[in-house]
């Protein structure tokens, strides 16, 4: 007697798969409606983590050069970390010991002599609108009085004393984050000692908790992260340390004030790309401006021919091909980074599209040639 197959049929609830949906709106829910409680929750999580990831950082942008001290002088790794770090305080050192009084005393200087500033722009501009009158008669006043003038730089005074003032708040901060920073340097040591436990640990954790082809595919990813902030993140640093230098020399030269605060504002701000030049040069321009009009020339001048020089000729030589987006990609990834996270974001901003467009492309050339089309995009381009 031939044996009946059974009945493996399953039983369908109706709209059972609606239930893990439903369950994560229910959650996006409440946590949008405790954005403010979470908020506070990673704020207070980064506040005390700050040493940390401050050592993580200091040891990420540390471990090329002790790579390149073990490569090139043989040494074992307690005294690559011991040179490194040595040459890292020393630097620290003087920056600390001439360079901070320098800027300090830059900002104090500023922010004594300002109103006597304003005053004298008050009176270099009513002087040129009366010139203006004289010579071509009451219109010019008419667009132009010396009221106007005088609510201009009186909004801009306001502007400029919120600016110093934000910036003096700024360098008391980092005084008081002496400590974290310390913190930091001691953990970035431990972290450089054992660098290569901590990536074993790393690989066991990813290709524990996912399956083989997802955790080779993340560690690629983890590895294209690396090598693209690594040589991005190094490559500005040293470009903008160079340009900084030049800056000083330069504003030396033409005899420009506070040229060790310009300098800086110069080479930190050189960090953003496009829009690095115009936000550092502008702040230089306008303070010399105070100074002497004609100074304030000679250092637009000088700024421009800088930038020029640093944007055909030192960054490309430094950075080479190390961004390869176009500058569309350069300029979005400013704007969006800007606007979420401030300074930070534009500074990071650049590496973080070059990574997700790279990804992206990826994803697309594996959905052409799984189409059939990979030909097509190798020969036309598309």
């Amino acid at each position: 007697m031939e044996k009946q197959p059974e009945d493996r049929r399953k039983i369908k609830i109706p709209y059972i798969q609606l239930i893990p949906i439903s369950f994560i709106i229910m959650l996006m829910y409440k946590l949008l409606d405790k954005i403010g409680d979470v908020t506070s929750f990673i704020a207070f999580f980064v506040l005390v983590l700050k040493p940390v990831i401050i050592g993580l950082v200091l040891a990420y942008l540390m471990d090329p050069l002790m790579a390149w001290i073990e490569t090139h002088t043989r040494l074992k790794r307690g005294l690559s970390i011991a040179v490194l770090y040595l040459g890292f305080v020393g630097i620290l050192s003087v920056l600390i010991a001439f360079i901070l009084p320098a800027i300090i005393s830059s900002i104090s200087d500023i922010v004594i002599h300002f109103p006597s500033y304003i005053e004298q722009t008050n009176a270099y501009g009513n002087e040129l609108i009366a010139k203006f009158e004289a010579t071509y008669g009451g219109d010019i006043a008419t667009v132009m009085s010396s009221d106007t003038f005088t609510q201009f730089t009186t909004k801009f005074g306001q502007i400029m004393n919120g600016l110093l003032a934000s910036t003096l708040t700024g360098i008391a901060s980092f005084s008081s984050g002496i400590f974290n920073f310390i913190m930091g340097l001691i953990i970035s040591i431990y972290v450089l000692k054992d660098k290569e436990k901590f990536g074993r640990g790393m690989r066991r954790l990813i290709f524990a908790s996912f399956k083989e082809k997802q955790a080779k595919g993340l560690m690629v990813f983890i590895a294209e992260v690396d090598t693209v902030f690594s040589k991005y993140i190094s490559g500005k640093l040293l470009d903008s340390s160079i340009i900084a230098v030049l800056a000083f020399i330069g504003l030396w030269i033409i005899g420009a004030p506070y040229k060790m605060l310009l300098a800086i504002i110069i080479g930190v701000t050189n960090m953003i790309p496009y829009f690095g030049p115009f936000i550092g040069g502008t702040p230089a321009v306008l303070i010399t401006l105070f100074y002497s009009p004609v100074t304030a020339l000679w250092v637009l001048i000088f700024i421009v021919v800088l930038q020029q020089f640093d944007g055909n000729i030192l960054g490309p030589k430094i950075l080479g091909d190390s961004v390869g987006i176009g500058p569309f990609w350069i300029i979005l990834a400013i704007v969006i980074g800007g606007g979420l996270f401030g300074i930070l974001g534009m500074l990071v901003g650049v590496p973080v599209i070059v990574v997700i467009l790279n990804v992206i492309n990826r994803q697309l050339d594996r959905s052409l040639m799984h189409k059939g089309l990979i030909s097509m995009v190798d020969e036309k381009k598309i």
